[in-house]
């Protein structure tokens, strides 16, 4: 995790920080949120909750006029005015009951579910009213009286929903009020019928007595639960004449009894109605006050839903006002210090100060860092100076260590030259006495030659002595076929002769047998054929005569050459002969320089001896020379680099402004 931070910048550090006391806003926002939300749904539950009680009570409302005036019309027998105000009645319930369906449809299941069975005992109302038209309604007090009994139970549980208990309270005297009027109402019409009967039953007598009973236990209730104006309300409301008139035909029934004729004030329904329509008037100022105190609540909890964001913009706004603060004056300061230290990093100056006099944790670092920079500057003072000392010591060094080193050197390529000056003697002595060693070699090989040179002398000269004789034999020989060649020549020419006399005859022969004609042909082709071969010895003598002329010029060339080699085969043999005479005394000359070779041969190698000796000790002279040499260059390098290295760090530190 640390590693981890370290990666970061410390913006963004500060800002993760910052995002913990934010995210902490922004869940308790949220949370807060989410009650404001329920106190919204409740408020919006509630004023639902009262705005359905509201169409609740109206319909219970409407549904006991009617309820009255059926009582009424069918106490009557059906009177035509009875009939008039109980359809003017009808029309209004209708136009209230669709619009009670229509705002049913709009809510939520939850409160649907409550007014369901009203919804369905609405739709027995069409034959209900057709029952009571034909005078046929024994069933409709009953029937309104359950249609209002649970429109009343609905509005009773949608109070067991509402939280807020000032609201329960007023819908909880509401519904006393709500109930009131249903028993008045139901009394109302009850005794409204029995005073058009002049009658009553000791039955529906008490059931009358109990509704107004019921009526004054529900009185209790409100007062209850109702407020102080509620109260101040119903009781101005009871002091009224109409009040007072209907409680003294209420106290009449207390003393009926059964089979008496009952009489009631001519305007009882209207008496009954006024009483109704004062305790609708406190009603409808508790649905006012109810629907002001459910708007209210519905209001402040938008209110509260409004500050509560406006709360947490707000505290977001500081804190990130705060935070980019605080990491903006940070950023400011380590800015300063990350340029201090650029600075110093490039532009080498350790005069430059931060300066900073705040005693935070940043405040101490910049402190610390220009304590630091003020060290670094002295150290690098102080280094400046020793590298200035050290630079000139090793300046001397170095020139003691060049002069050392030029000394070593020369020794060393003195010692060098002997070396090589002695190795190249002692090479040329071993050369020598290996040239010697190899010419007496070649001495001796050539004296070898030389005996067998002279042994092919005899034999060259022997054969050429042979030869000389042979030449002359075959030259005799080639002159006597050249005068042989010349006779036959002398045949050719006399058969040359012939062959021409005889070629002449023949042809005289032929113009003869011409002449003699028939008696002559056969002569005339013995003397062709004898024509014909005389031609032909006469061609062969021709080609005879010119191989003789070509045998004859061979046979010249053959005795001119033979001649050329007789006398060149003398020529040779005196040659020979003095060439022998040369060999012997080169044999005596090379037995002289063998002796020699051989002398020479032995002190070379003598000398090599003595020569390998001295190369041996003046190279161990030139070895440690050489080694000596060695190290005083690698105490040279040696300098070189702690000079190189004295210098960068001279370099290096002159760099820095340190004044």
């Amino acid at each position: 995790m640390t590693r981890l931070i370290a990666q970061l910048k410390l913006r963004t550090v500060l800002l993760m920080i910052s995002l913990i006391p934010l995210l902490f806003a922004f869940v308790m926002s949220v949370f807060w949120w989410q009650q404001i939300r329920v106190e919204i749904q409740q408020a919006d539950q509630e004023l639902t909750t009262v705005e359905l009680g509201q169409y609740l009570g109206a319909l219970s409302h409407e549904m006991a006029i009617e309820r009255g005036l059926t009582a009424g019309f069918l106490g009557s027998g059906g009177q035509a005015q009875q009939q008039v105000a109980m359809q003017q009645q009808r029309q209004k319930v209708d136009m209230f009951v669709a619009s009670f369906k229509q705002y049913a449809s709009s809510l939520p299941q939850s409160h649907r579910s409550l007014v369901a069975e009203v919804q369905a005992t609405l739709e027995q109302l069409s034959s209900l009213r057709a029952d009571v038209d034909r005078l046929n309604g024994r069933q409709s007090f009953a029937y309104y009286s359950e249609l209002n009994r649970l429109a009343l139970e609905a509005k009773s549980l949608l109070i067991a929903s509402v939280v807020s208990p000032k609201t329960t309270e007023l819908m909880e005297a509401n519904l006393s009020l709500m109930w009131m009027k249903e028993r008045i109402g139901q009394y109302r019409g009850a005794l409204n019928g029995a005073f058009n009967a002049k009658s009553v039953s000791m039955v529906n007598l008490a059931e009358i007595q109990r509704y107004i009973l019921d009526t004054n236990l529900r009185e209790a209730r409100f007062r209850y639960f109702a407020t102080d104006e509620l109260l101040t309300r119903l009781d101005s409301a009871k002091s009224q004449s109409h009040w007072q008139q209907v409680q003294q035909v209420l106290s009449q029934l207390n003393v009926y009894q059964e089979g008496n004729e009952l009489q009631g004030p001519a305007n009882w329904f209207a008496l009954a109605t006024s009483m109704i329509g004062d305790i609708d008037q406190i009603s409808q100022y508790a649905v006012t006050t109810l629907m002001q105190s459910a708007e209210s609540t519905h209001d402040k909890a938008v209110q509260k839903q409004v500050v509560a964001m406006v709360s947490f913009l707000f505290v977001l706004g500081v804190v990130l006002l705060i935070t980019m603060s605080a990491i903006r004056s940070i950023n400011t300061r380590v800015k300063r210090i990350n340029g201090l230290l650029h600075r110093v990093a490039d532009q080498s100056d350790l005069t430059l100060r931060l300066k900073d006099s705040s005693a935070d944790e940043l405040g101490d670092i910049g402190q610390s860092l220009d304590k630091h920079l003020s060290f670094l500057a002295a150290s690098m003072q102080l280094i400046a100076s020793e590298t200035d000392s050290t630079q000139k010591a090793l300046k001397q060094v170095k020139t003691d260590v060049s002069d050392s080193l030029e000394n070593v050197k020369s020794q060393a390529d003195n010692s060098d030259a002997v070396a090589t000056a002695i190795q190249e003697l002692s090479y040329t002595s071993q050369d020598i006495a290996k040239n010697m060693r190899e010419a007496s070699d070649q001495t001796r090989h050539v004296n070898e030659l030389g005996i067998k040179s002279s042994r092919v002398s005899d034999d060259v000269l022997s054969a050429i002595s042979v030869i000389n004789e042979s030449i002359l034999r075959s030259q005799g020989l080639v002159q006597t076929l050249k005068d042989d060649f010349s006779g036959v020549e002398h045949i050719l020419e006399t058969i040359r002769t012939i062959s021409e006399q005889t070629n002449l005859l023949a042809l005289n022969a032929a113009i003869e047998s011409a002449r003699a004609g028939d008696a002559g042909r056969g002569f005339a082709v013995v003397a062709d054929e004898v024509r014909q071969l005389a031609k032909k010895t006469q061609d062969s003598t021709e080609q005879i005569g010119q191989m003789i002329v070509k045998l004859n010029q061979s046979s010249e060339a053959a005795l001119s050459s033979m001649m050329t080699s007789a006398e060149a085969a003398s020529g040779s043999s005196d040659l020979v002969a003095e060439n022998q005479h040369a060999i012997h005394e080169l044999f005596t000359a090379i037995e002289k320089v063998n002796s020699l070779i051989t002398q020479v041969a032995t002190a070379a190698e003598e000398q090599t001896a003595v020569t390998e000796d001295v190369s041996g000790n003046v190279q161990n002279v030139a070895n440690l020379a050489q080694s000596t040499r060695d190290r005083v260059l690698h105490l040279n390098a040696s300098l070189d680099q702690m000079t190189t290295a004295f210098g960068q760090i001279a370099k290096d530190v002159g760099h820095y402004k340190l004044r």
